[in-house]
């Protein structure tokens, strides 16, 4: 009785799930807000004037890449959801049966589960530093060194992430 009391109790992960695809939700529509903005923006954009086109420019592009950042961090907590619910809970039968799943989903160890994640947190940091980067008030030479530095280490960061899982026959 004891061991099927301990069995069941993995159960309690669908509170994570259910959690999981809430954050997921509400991010979406924070991005999608981000999005509305922006294509107000971009109406203002056509109407204004020369000097105010510099400052609502820059504004789009942040806007754009916040949109973006939003968008992969719903992916981000869809596929945690989905990984978490076929550890603990079972197969998502219907998901067995889609083309699509295979790529995304199906996931069949905690390892798989990193792996997937690890990916899609590392675009949100890349385009995390690309906010950064265009919001960036650059004054002196060396705030383009730093510039040039930190582009150069992303760089490689995406270079080494993408040889990780690529190993030498």
């Amino acid at each position: 009785m004891f061991e099927r009391i301990l069995w069941n109790s993995r159960l309690i992960i669908i509170v994570a799930v259910i959690s999981a695809l809430l954050v997921a939700v509400a991010t979406l529509i924070t991005a999608t807000t981000d999005v509305i903005h922006l294509v107000k923006l971009s109406f203002g954009y056509a109407f204004a004037s020369e000097k105010a086109e510099v400052g609502m420019s820059a504004k789009a592009v942040a806007l754009a890449v916040k949109a973006i950042d939003g968008y992969l961090l719903t992916a981000i907590m869809i596929v945690f959801s989905f990984g978490l619910y076929e550890l603990f809970v079972g197969k998502i039968d219907i998901a067995e049966k889609s083309e699509v799943a295979a790529g995304i989903l199906l996931i069949r160890t905690m390892d798989d589960l990193k792996d997937r994640l690890a990916k899609l947190v590392v675009l949100i940091l890349v385009i995390t530093f690309f906010q950064q980067a265009v919001e960036m008030v650059y004054t002196t030479t060396l705030d383009i060194v730093y510039l040039a530095l930190g582009t150069a280490l992303v760089g490689i960061g995406l270079y080494a992430s993408s040889r990780a899982g690529h190993h030498p026959k």
